[in-house]
């Protein structure tokens, strides 16, 4: 995934191309770490594909927050190169569908993160939570 971010611009040119890039290089991330708090919690198979799909949609949401923010805020506001995608050309989000669409899309992954939780068989308040905190782009 991070291949991709940093070597293969102008080669990813598609929103299904780009979301792959976003599971290999974030998705995976968290994946691996919802699936060894589910096995270290004693999660069922079916408990431990729950996760894995919130984490695949949890760290694409991660990754289009990111595209927001990069679009729309300074590097006083987000703490980090402000444009920085639009300034290399890079294909995100915002690029290919616009910021209200980006926003839309955001929010679609989270819906679908809180969704995948239902496939668990015990409380997931926190994991609930995380993913309501990136709809918040401040």
């Amino acid at each position: 995934g991070q291949y991709l971010d940093l070597f293969a611009m102008g080669r990813v040119q598609t929103l299904e191309q780009l979301e792959k890039s976003y599971e290999l290089k974030t998705s995976v991330l968290f994946e691996l770490a919802v699936q060894y708090g589910g096995i270290l919690g004693g999660a069922s198979e079916q408990e431990l594909a729950a996760l894995d799909e919130y984490a695949r949609r949890l760290g694409i949401a991660f990754q289009i927050r990111d595209d927001i923010i990069d679009a729309t805020q300074t590097k006083e506001q987000s703490g980090k190169d402000a444009h920085k995608d639009q300034d290399n050309n890079k294909l995100n989000y915002v690029s290919l569908l616009g910021i209200d669409d980006a926003q839309v899309a955001l929010e679609e992954h989270v819906v679908a993160a809180h969704k995948a939780l239902d496939g668990l068989d015990r409380p997931a308040a926190m994991l609930h939570e995380i993913a309501d905190l990136l709809k918040t782009i401040s």
